[in-house]
């Protein structure tokens, strides 16, 4: 003989009262997370172009450059917008094909409303891995309408050195090196 397993009504509506319970709690809180994976996603691809254009720097014995390209391939400040990195022969923030500079990769722009803030319109580094000029610049990246999820890149000015902003005191929002919250406000 054959048994047949099936719900009785009241067993379907508990089940989808809880479901209902669960997702009214769960939803908001899974907006946030997925905002927070994407900032962190897009923080680790920006540390990426930035540690591909110092150690390209160093294995190239050149100077090597990454900005946003305007249409004259002039480094521009609108880091939204698609970034390159390239060798910058004569360090003058053009990426200039008759001169042998180099294309080595090139990021796509930012799709949504989020922004991304940098004091500068290039960060070039030497063959010794060390910043061409002097630089004290965070790399912003902000969430549309969640500035207290925004994250940040610090750059050493000595060194040229990368960090990733940290959530030093606890209170939900990133910092940088001395503390200060990272906000695009």
């Amino acid at each position: 003989m054959k048994h047949t397993y099936a719900f009785s009504l009241i067993e379907l509506i508990i089940a989808i009262t809880l479901i209902s319970i669960i997702s009214t709690i769960a939803l908001p809180n899974l907006s946030t997370l997925l905002i927070k994976v994407r900032v962190d996603n897009k923080i680790s691809e920006l540390q990426r172009l930035l540690l591909i254009t110092r150690s390209s720097a160093i294995n190239k014995s050149g100077t090597v450059t990454m900005c946003p390209l305007n249409s004259s391939n002039t480094c521009q400040n609108l880091w939204k917008k698609q970034i390159s990195i390239f060798t910058d022969i004569n360090n003058n923030g053009v990426y200039e094909p008759s001169t042998n500079d180099e294309l080595l990769l090139v990021k796509e722009a930012i799709n949504n409303d989020d922004t991304l803030h940098f004091s500068y319109t290039r960060i070039s580094y030497q063959p010794t891995g060390l910043l061409n000029g002097i630089f004290n610049g965070t790399f912003k990246y902000c969430p549309k309408d969640h500035d207290e999820l925004s994250r940040g890149i610090i750059i050493s000015p000595t060194t040229g050195r990368i960090y990733t902003s940290k959530d030093t005191n606890n209170d939900g929002k990133d910092n940088n090196r001395s503390g200060i919250n990272i906000s695009c406000l």
